[in-house]
């Protein structure tokens, strides 16, 4: 498949007279991006392809992977922050931190536990090819994304925007629980802060026989695009500490917010990115270990998110 992909790159450019956009080659392959970018960098491919100077840097590999893994941010702020931070700008956002690390916790992985944001800027900026291709990647994104600007919950949710897509870890960090360089264990489907008095929910919909244990197979689904049913975690009784703060989470003051994803993970191995669906707020709840709870979004889903979660 690869030398057929050089190849066809190399005919477009001859046709072209020059080296052609990203958008151009994926429209003449007919592919995605993710498929086209599943093993070498953009400009790796057109170097092969002999249409550009060979890259440098010693991160080549690394950074590869690194923006698969970002192939999913469709968040328009966001990435209008992280191509004016690439370009050398300092935006102007009390979030500016949050947003960095973000980044950056998704492009380097586990090899960026030990750095800070700003170690992490200096090593993508010691690999210009990997930070062209970012930016590159991050352009086709914005000019793609189907998610609308809203006002943003910054006391609530940092950074995050109702309706675009994050990784867990990502959503760790807007949220406050990670930083770059800190990382406490966390795999439960929900995460209690109570400094913010913000119940996370991190919902998998179709969940497999093989990644869930019997305890975990929760009935979580869209009743409607408003409405939405899910289930504690099975140890969760409606009287207990925890289960009274999901049913009385008003008068508590405490807030929910839904992460939702299709499955675990997507077709190319890697973890599947959540969809924020925003605060949510109680209706009705029914039995107990599990407690079944339906919540109302504040911010009903969109179509493209409602086909696969209504139930």
């Amino acid at each position: 498949r690869r030398p057929r992909v050089i190849q066809d790159l190399r005919q477009l450019g001859a046709h072209l007279g020059r080296p052609p956009t990203l958008r151009e080659a994926l429209e003449y392959l007919g592919t995605t991006l993710d498929e086209l970018l599943k093993r070498r960098l953009w400009s790796r491919l057109l170097s092969d392809a002999g249409l550009a100077e060979t890259p440098v840097g010693e991160d080549e590999d690394l950074l590869a992977k690194g923006i698969l893994r970002l192939l999913h941010v469709d968040d328009p702020r966001q990435i209008r922050f992280l191509l004016e931070h690439l370009d050398g700008r300092t935006p102007e956002d009390p979030l500016a931190e949050r947003r960095r690390a973000m980044l950056h916790v998704t492009l380097w992985g586990d090899d960026g536990a030990a750095m800070s944001p700003d170690e992490a800027d200096a090593r993508l900026r010691a690999n210009p090819a990997g930070l062209r291709d970012l930016k590159t990647v991050l352009e086709y994104r914005l000019q793609h994304t189907r998610t609308r600007p809203m006002s943003l919950l910054p006391e609530l949710a940092g950074p995050l925007a109702v309706h675009a897509e994050y990784t867990r870890q990502e959503a760790l960090i807007a949220l406050g629980k990670w930083d770059l360089d800190r990382r406490p264990e966390f795999r439960e489907g929900v995460l209690h802060l109570p400094e913010r008095k913000v119940d996370a929910l991190f919902v998998t919909l179709h969940k497999t026989e093989e990644a869930y244990s019997p305890t975990t197979m929760y009935e979580d689904y869209a009743v409607s695009d408003e409405l939405f049913h899910w289930q504690s975690q099975s140890t969760t009784s409606a009287e207990s500490v925890t289960g009274r703060r999901y049913v009385r989470h008003r008068e508590q003051g405490y807030t929910p917010l839904l992460f939702v994803r299709e499955r675990r993970k997507l077709p190319n191995g890697l973890a599947a990115p959540f969809a924020f669906l925003g605060p949510v707020d109680y209706v009705s709840h029914e039995g107990s270990r599990p407690v079944s709870i339906i919540w109302r979004l504040r911010t009903p889903m969109p179509t493209r998110i409602a086909r696969f979660a209504v139930g």
